[in-house]
């Protein structure tokens, strides 16, 4: 017991110490329209971590919706996929991402034929890892991969 309440409390200030200042760092260079940032390499985070640009959102498809990421954090996982590890300090074999990010919250601006569940002006959340979240202008996704936010949670905490 007193071993995970370490850990966990290790945990917490790698993200109070380590990842405030990149969520900083990500929040003010994302302002500009379609910036995305990326790794393509497994290494330290300011060695692999790359801004790049990338085309606006487009037209929605069948299944599909148009979001605009209004928020988004960096966990441990997050630095943990840059760095080519699972959760228990094992190398991955899995491909390296293209778009880095796991969580964050959106605002849906248009919908595709074939979504019901979702509507414009809809904060949604992802529902799997590693879509991507560490961007800025509006992208395409499939609203499989997202998850409604309840109406009245402040963005901080959706």
């Amino acid at each position: 017991f007193f071993f995970l309440s370490f850990l966990s409390f290790l945990l917490l200030l790698l993200r109070v110490i380590l990842l405030r200042p990149i969520e900083m760092m990500l929040f003010r260079r994302c302002m500009s329209s379609h910036v995305a940032w990326r790794y393509s390499r497994h290494g330290a985070v300011s060695e692999v971590l790359e801004r790049v640009s990338v085309p606006g959102g487009g037209s929605v498809g069948d299944g599909e919706v148009l979001v605009r990421f209004l928020a988004a954090g960096v966990t441990p996982m997050d630095v943990a996929d840059m760095l080519g590890v699972n959760h228990v300090g094992r190398k991955e074999g899995r491909n390296v991402a293209t778009a880095a990010g796991n969580i964050g919250v959106a605002e849906v601006r248009a919908v595709g034929t074939g979504v019901d569940r979702l509507s414009v002006g809809d904060w949604v959340v992802p529902g799997r890892a590693r879509l991507g979240t560490w961007r800025s202008g509006d992208v395409v996704m499939s609203h499989s991969d997202l998850v409604p936010v309840p109406k009245g949670i402040p963005v901080e905490q959706a």
